[in-house]
C-alpha cells in the first residue's frame, strides 16, 4: 500500500493524461520535448512533468556545486580552514576532520515540519543554521590539502575533482595522471600543460581532444600520433608541421625556430592556432558503443539522453553520469537508480532532489546525507531513518507529515523543482555552474542568486606587476616562489609554487602571467556546455545533436562521416 495516499492520488491525476508535447521553460522561455520515454520515466520516478529544460536543470543543480576558488575561512572549531565557500556565505562551517567525525550531529540543528508554510522557506532556515564541512575531499593521499572534491591525490594542488592523480597543478577532472600542469578532463596522461579533454597520452603542450599520443604540442584531435605541431585531425602521423608531412629533420629543424620557453612566442602561436583551430572541422558528437542515444560523450549506454553518459540505461536529461539506471535530469551520479534531479548522488537509489547524498534510499530534497534512509528535508545527517528537518518521528508521524508536505508542495507547484538559485550557499560566479554556464552579475541577479566579488589588492613592495615575471623561463630564479604577483585582469594576487616551476621547466614552457582561474575557467569552457543543439553535417547533410554551438561556425559532421574523412574514404569538408 502507498505510503503517501494524498499525494499519490493528486499525482496520478496529473500524470494519467500526459502524453508527449511541447513544453516553454519558465527559465529561459526555451521549447523542448517531453518524450513518451521521459513520461514513463516521470511515472516510475513518482513526478510531475518538468518546467525547465534539461540544461537549465544542469545549470541550476550546478549552482549547487563548488568552483574551482578556495578561501581560508574561519571555523565554529575555532580555526581557519580551507574551504570551498566564500567569505559571504551565512552558511557556519567546521574543519573537514570535525564534519567527519563522530562527535558532530546534525540533528542538533532539527526544527518543526509546518505543512502549511511553503517548503522552500522551511528549507532555506534548516540551511543557514546546519554547519557544513569547510572543504570536502575524498581519500586524500598525502600533501593535497588544497584540492576539492578530490579522491587519492598526491602532491596535488589547486586541484578539482579528479581520482588517482599524483604531482597535479591546477588540473581539473582528470584521472589517473601523474606530472600534468593546468590540464582539465583528461585521463592516464603525464607531462602534459594545458590542455583539455586528452587520454593516454605523454608530454602533451596545449593540446584538446588527442589520444595516444606522445610530444604534441598545439594540437587538436589528433590520434596514435607522435611529434607533430599545430595539427588537427590527424590519425597515425609522425613529424607533421600544421598538417604537413615532413622528414624528421625537417621537423627537427621548424621547432628549433619556436622557443616555447618565452612567453612573447607561446602568445604569439596561441593567437596563429587559435585562427587555424576555428576554421577546422570538428565531430558533432563522440559515441561508443551505445544504441538509443542523443547527446555527446556517450559510451557503453542504451536509452540515453544527455552528455558524458557511460555504462548506464535509461538514462535523460542528465550529465556526467556513470553506471546508473532509471535516472532523469540529474547532475553527476554514479552507481544510482530511480532517482530525480540529484546532483553528485552516490550509490543510492529512490532520490528526488538530493545533493551530495551517499548511500542512501528513498531520500528526498536532502543535502549530504550519509547511509540514511526515508528522509525528507535534511541536511548532513548519517545512519538515520525517518528524519524530517533533521528531527525524528516514529515512522507512522514521518509518513503522514510527509504526505501532507508533498501533497501540498504539489499544489503549490512546488514538488519536482529544483532547489532555488537564493537557496544555494555558494556564490553563482564561485560554483560550477558559474564555470559551465558564465553569466553576467545581473543575470545571476535576476535568477535570484548572489555574486561574489573578489577582493583586489593593491600594489605595494609585497605585490608586484607581472611584468616583473621575466619573459624568458631561462631567466627565472627560484627565488620566484617567494614573490606575490597582481593578475592584471581580475587584479588578485597569485604567486608560483615550487612544483609548478619545477613542471614548466621539465615541459619548457614560459610561465604564465594571470591568475590560474581564467585559464581554468577558458578550459573547461572548451570542453563546452552539457547543452545540445540541432546542426548539420557538413558532409551528408543529415541533422545531428551536437554540444558545438552555432556559433561555432567551423564544418562539424556526423560521426560515420568523421571516421570516413579520418581513415581516407571523404574528403575533409572545407572551412
Amino acid at each position: 500500500m502507498t505510503k503517501t495516499p494524498l499525494f499519490d492520488a493528486a499525482l496520478d491525476k496529473i500524470l494519467a493524461d500526459l502524453v508527449p508535447h511541447t513544453r516553454t521553460c519558465i527559465e529561459t522561455g526555451e521549447e523542448f520535448e517531453i518524450t513518451a520515454q521521459e513520461i514513463e520515466m516521470l511515472k516510475l520516478l513518482r513526478v510531475p512533468p518538468p518546467t525547465i529544460t534539461w540544461w537549465a536543470a544542469m545549470r541550476r543543480e550546478g549552482a549547487f556545486l563548488a568552483g574551482y576558488d578556495l578561501f581560508l575561512r574561519p571555523t565554529l572549531n575555532a580555526t581557519n580552514a580551507i574551504s570551498f565557500y566564500d567569505p559571504a556565505t551565512t552558511v557556519p562551517l567546521v574543519t573537514k576532520t570535525h564534519w567527519q567525525s563522530d562527535t558532530f550531529d546534525a540533528m542538533a540543528y532539527n526544527q518543526d515540519a509546518k505543512t502549511d508554510e511553503p517548503f522552500f522557506e522551511q528549507w532555506q532556515r534548516l540551511s543557514n543554521s546546519v554547519p557544513r564541512s569547510a572543504l570536502v575531499q575524498h581519500g586524500i593521499k598525502e600533501n593535497s590539502d588544497w584540492v576539492t572534491y578530490g579522491m587519492d591525490y598526491k602532491d596535488g594542488y589547486g586541484c578539482y575533482a579528479g581520482i588517482g592523480m599524483e604531482d597535479a597543478i591546477y588540473s581539473d577532472s582528470c584521472g589517473y595522471c601523474q606530472h600534468v600542469l593546468e590540464t582539465n578532463f583528461s585521463g592516464y596522461c603525464e607531462f602534459c600543460y594545458d590542455s583539455v579533454m586528452c587520454l593516454r597520452s605523454s608530454r602533451l603542450l596545449f593540446c584538446e581532444r588527442c589520444e595516444e599520443s606522445v610530444s604534441l604540442t598545439f594540437c587538436l584531435a589528433c590520434k596514435n600520433c607522435s611529434d607533430c605541431f599545430g595539427c588537427t585531425n590527424l590519425k597515425n602521423k609522425h613529424f607533421c608541421f600544421l598538417n604537413e608531412q615532413l622528414t624528421e629533420e625537417d621537423y627537427k629543424r621548424h621547432l628549433s625556430n619556436i622557443d616555447l620557453t618565452e612567453a612573447r612566442i607561446i602568445a604569439e602561436w596561441k593567437s596563429k592556432i587559435a585562427a587555424v583551430w576555428s576554421r577546422t572541422f570538428r565531430c558533432a558528437n563522440h559515441i561508443l558503443r551505445a544504441e538509443d542515444e542523443l547527446g555527446d560523450d556517450i559510451e557503453d549506454s542504451r536509452s540515453a539522453y544527455g552528455v558524458s553518459i557511460r555504462q548506464s540505461e535509461r538514462v535523460y536529461g542528465s550529465y556526467g553520469i556513470v553506471e546508473c539506471r532509471d535516472i532523469m535530469w540529474s547532475f553527476y551520479p554514479k552507481g544510482s537508480e530511480r532517482c530525480y534531479g540529484c546532483k553528485d548522488t552516490i550509490h543510492s537509489s529512490e532520490a528526488t532532489i538530493c545533493i551530495a547524498c551517499d548511500h542512501c534510499i528513498d531520500i528526498k530534497y536532502s543535502e549530504s546525507l550519509i547511509h540514511c534512509e526515508h528522509c525528507f528535508g535534511c541536511i548532513g545527517l548519517k545512519h538515520k531513518r525517518f528524519c524530517l528537518f533533521n528531527k525524528q518521528y516514529t515512522e507512522e508521524e514521518y509518513w503522514r507529515l510527509v504526505d501532507a508536505i508533498k501533497s501540498t508542495m504539489l499544489e503549490r507547484g512546488e514538488y519536482g523543482e529544483f532547489f532555488p538559485y537564493s537557496a544555494s550557499p555558494f556564490a553563482y560566479n564561485a560554483s560550477h555552474a558559474g564555470m559551465l554556464f558564465p553569466l553576467s552579475k545581473e543575470e545571476v541577479t535576476r535568477l535570484g542568486g548572489r555574486w561574489y566579488d573578489a577582493a583586489q589588492v593593491t600594489l605595494n613592495a609585497n605585490i608586484e606587476d607581472v611584468s616583473a615575471i621575466p619573459e624568458r623561463l631561462a631567466d627565472v630564479t627560484d627565488a620566484i616562489v617567494k614573490r606575490r604577483f597582481r593578475c592584471p585582469e581580475t587584479g588578485r594576487a597569485f604567486f608560483f609554487t615550487a612544483p609548478q616551476l619545477a613542471l614548466h621547466r621539465e615541459l619548457g614552457v614560459a610561465l604564465p602571467r594571470r591568475h590560474s582561474l581564467i585559464d581554468r575557467i577558458r578550459r573547461t569552457l572548451k570542453t563546452l556546455p552539457p547543452r545540445l543543439y540541432t546542426r548539420t553535417c557538413a558532409s551528408c547533410k543529415a541533422s545531428v545533436a551536437t554540444r558545438i554551438p552555432p556559433a561555432m561556425t567551423a564544418p562539424i559532421l556526423c560521426g560515420l562521416c568523421y571516421e570516413q574523412v579520418m581513415i581516407g574514404e571523404k574528403e575533409a569538408p572545407k572551412s
